[in-house]
């Protein structure tokens, strides 16, 4: 148990406690388990809970005196000098809380040939930091806040393994991989969701972490070479307003990640390779935005892929027309919304490791001589 105060909240908010509990069975250690295969074995299980006081991910100092009304000055109406309210207060912040509970597995058998870690959780997060949209009468349109609630389940694995186990000879592979489902249980609006107008993503009831909240782009149309997007209804439309969005069912937030690779060694030579990967995310490919943008014609490059635009013997064509009316709408769909999966060579090493008795005569106890690069290469769509 632990208490916890922070700079951060009024007097009546300021404390936090915290708690957790723990427990763990050595199976390997019980008589049952004498001449198994199984060197280690151990079942552990754990709850409790944590507080997060970031409230504005800005880390130790940042977000303070976010329950007061502050004031700034500078150049403000007709070039006069003037105070502003540069912080709108709330002081009702409080602490963010997570309450989790995790059950893990480690094993090893034949002497740690082979050995690994299995563990599932679920994690609830509530009193979220999100922001809350004011009026702007107040002097500001907007102000930290704590509402809504979130929970993540999953399960994480990691295994090793010695393939080959000589003096002078060993090769280990090893993988990892993570399994996240998160869904947003709480958002006390009328709504029942939450969005800032200035990103493309949010959050429902329901839904997952950072859901795309876009228009849902149609198609070309071939008669005008114009952008068309989905309705609420259904229908199409070439100028779709705030009522026309969708929550697309696409996250930012990876469902599956993890990594594998393998360390090899050889009489002193050795390489050492890694790769990561995440599954089933998505991101709004900005520098293709740019690359296609008709705007930057004449002023920078355009991808080749542009010239396949909407022309009158062109009908079928990947892009509008240009000098289209409504080009700047797909900045707020999913035309340029992209699988972002991938499998990433993060790190390759290789090099050679010196014997102590080669390197007597420089009065060395050691050397390695290598060659390593990272992020060397990505396979992605």
């Amino acid at each position: 148990i632990r208490r916890d105060a922070s700079f951060r909240f009024t007097n009546e908010n300021r404390w936090g406690t915290f708690w957790s509990v723990s427990a763990r069975w050595n199976i390997s250690n019980e008589k049952f388990m004498e001449n198994s295969v199984f060197n280690n074995l151990k079942l552990r299980g754990s709850y409790g809970t944590t507080g997060n006081q970031d409230i504005l991910n800005t880390g130790f100092f940042g977000a303070a005196q976010r329950y007061n009304t502050l004031y700034a000055s500078g150049t403000q109406y007709n070039g006069q000098t003037g105070l502003y309210i540069s912080n709108l207060p709330n002081p009702n912040l409080q602490w963010e809380v997570v309450k989790q509970g995790n059950i893990g597995l480690d094993f090893g058998v034949w002497n740690d040939r082979l050995r690994g870690s299995l563990d599932v959780y679920n994690k609830r997060t509530d009193d979220l930091y999100l922001t809350q949209f004011v009026s702007a009468i107040n002097g500001a349109t907007s102000i930290p806040a704590n509402y809504g609630s979130l929970e993540n389940k999953g399960a994480e694995i990691g295994i090793a393994g010695d393939v080959i186990r000589k003096d002078n000879t060993r090769l280990t592979l090893n993988v990892t991989g993570a399994y996240n489902k998160n869904k947003v249980l709480e958002i006390p609006s009328d709504t029942g969701y939450y969005w800032n107008p200035n990103l493309s993503y949010g959050y429902q009831v329901g839904g997952m972490v950072n859901e795309f909240y876009m228009f849902e782009f149609a198609g070309i149309n071939p008669n005008t070479g114009m952008m068309e997007f989905y309705t609420k209804d259904g229908g199409v439309t070439e100028q779709p307003t705030d009522a026309d969005r969708r929550w697309l069912g696409k996250s930012s937030v990876p469902v599956y990640q993890g990594g594998f690779g393998l360390d090899f060694e050889h009489k002193g030579w050795f390489l050492t390779a890694n790769f990561t990967y995440a599954l089933d995310v998505w991101r709004f490919d900005n520098d293709y935005w740019f690359y296609t943008n008709p705007s930057v014609l004449g002023n920078g490059n355009i991808s080749n892929d542009y010239a396949d635009f909407w022309t009158p013997t062109n009908r079928d064509a990947k892009f509008p027309k240009l000098g289209g009316s409504n080009y700047d709408r797909s900045f707020d769909s999913d035309f340029y919304l992209q699988d972002a999966s991938y499998v990433r060579l993060r790190f390759l090493s290789v090099g050679y490791n010196f014997k102590k008795k080669d390197l007597d005569f420089l009065k060395l106890s050691g050397l390695r001589v290598y060659a390593q690069g990272e992020n060397l290469y990505t396979w992605t769509k």
